[in-house]
């Protein structure tokens, strides 16, 4: 799946000027590279669990927690740190995904005609979708950016990022099976929490990471294709 954000940008300055299509290039680029962020994190995070699963002896989550040579304590803490920061960073990216489309979306589809004018803080995905709701050839945009905020995944990532933002890190837990029978030996997992009334479940970092990442990802390419097919047809 491909899309060429440069042809689309093209099409917003040839309909709409520069300004708007500097304006939708800044948040369209920033939601690429938050895809591409949201890759690196997650990598990193498989890379240094696999790392450590490789010399990790049996036994080895409570008995590195609870070492009695602090500097082997340390080094674990310090290891489950830097898998938990970059859990959250890519937490954080996908979940910037869909703020910074919407964003493009609107400056790409002149959506401030619609409506009452906003200041540049305020277009975020719900004024968004209003404005896309109210014009009947914008109705495949609005399915597809409600496809992405409706995924499951996305919205327990969404979730997490807006614990994180505003009230607690939800915590990461390394989990280790004792019985020899479970592939892979460790997993990591983000603790069950509470948000606004409803629950999340605790959830596999990896599983639940890849999935949001192919919401958003896949997201992105279908709503950039859908923006320069719009601005190829005449304007209404």
């Amino acid at each position: 799946m491909t899309w060429n954000i440069v042809e689309t940008l093209q099409l917003v300055e040839l309909r709409h000027g520069e300004a708007l299509s500097q304006l939708a290039a800044s948040s369209l680029h920033s939601a690429h590279q938050r895809v591409r962020f949201a890759h690196v994190h997650y990598h990193t995070v498989k890379d240094l669990l696999a790392e450590f699963a490789r010399q990790a002896p049996e036994g080895a989550v409570l008995g590195l927690a609870w070492a009695r040579d602090d500097e082997t304590r340390e080094e674990y803490f310090h290891l489950r740190d830097k898998m938990s920061a970059n859990a959250f960073a890519c937490v954080q990216s996908i979940h910037a995904v869909a703020d910074l489309l919407t964003h493009g979306a609107f400056f790409a589809l002149r959506l401030e005609r619609h409506g009452k004018p906003l200041k540049t803080s305020q277009i975020d995905a719900k004024r968004t979708l209003e404005r896309l709701d109210l014009v009947p050839a914008f109705a495949t945009t609005a399915s597809m950016i409600r496809r992405i905020l409706d995924d499951a995944a996305f919205r327990h990532v969404d979730a997490l990022s807006n614990q994180a933002k505003h009230r607690s890190v939800v915590p990461i837990g390394l989990n280790e099976d004792a019985t020899g029978t479970r592939e892979p030996r460790f997993e990591l997992r983000f603790s069950a929490f509470r948000r606004d009334g409803e629950v999340f479940a605790e959830a596999e970092v990896g599983t639940l990471l890849s999935r949001a990442y192919d919401s958003v990802s896949h997201g992105l390419v279908d709503v950039g294709n859908e923006l320069t097919r719009l601005l190829k047809q005449p304007e209404a």
